[in-house]
């Protein structure tokens, strides 16, 4: 699963952003409010991607640094913004020391990790004894209209869905509060 979605990302890095990016974009102020991200926050944007939410967090003046676990992504960042930090790290081990950070956000990729528990025990480890952490997810309430009865309908229609995926996380399985409980 680690290996299918880091070549995915690697192979859509630089057409990301300008395509399914922009449907996260509204989520930005709401995760970084949720996390009180702000002046002088130490700040680690998780499954970074073309850091977005690294360079929003910036502007709110705290010292931002990303991270994903693909290098044409980590690549994508450091070209859409040239002075800031990114690293090509995977959740699970993340190259920074305890204690490193004030607040930890992850915008819609806890489902892309391999291994979620060891993603928010990682998250545990980097975060300063009272540090937060925040996350969005994808909604998977019966009868919602969503981005992803959209894009399975046009699939259907116009493409194949008898792709073989690998096993891995559910896409919509911290979208129950009970799970992300249990994950936290």
């Amino acid at each position: 699963f680690r290996t299918f979605e880091e070549s995915g990302w690697n192979r859509n890095a630089a057409t990301y952003a300008d395509a399914f990016g922009r449907t996260t974009v509204p989520f930005i102020t709401p995760l970084l409010d949720a996390a009180d991200v702000g002046e002088g926050t130490r700040f680690l944007d998780l499954a970074c991607g073309p850091g977005d939410l690294t360079s929003e967090a910036a502007l709110r003046g705290s010292d931002a640094i990303g991270a994903d676990i693909a290098e044409g992504m980590v690549a994508e960042a450091k070209r859409r913004n040239p002075t800031m930090s990114f690293h090509k790290a995977p959740a699970e081990r993340l190259p920074f020391a305890a204690g490193s950070f004030d607040a930890v956000c992850c915008s819609f990729g806890m489902h892309h990790v391999a291994e979620p528990e060891q993603a928010a025990r990682e998250v545990h480890r980097v975060l300063v004894g009272d540090g937060r952490f925040a996350f969005t997810v994808w909604s998977s309430r019966p009868g919602q209209i969503s981005l992803f009865n959209i894009v399975s309908g046009a699939i259907q229609e116009h493409g194949g869905i008898d792709v073989p995926l690998p096993d891995g996380p559910s896409t919509f399985g911290l979208a129950k509060h009970e799970n992300i409980n249990s994950l936290l």
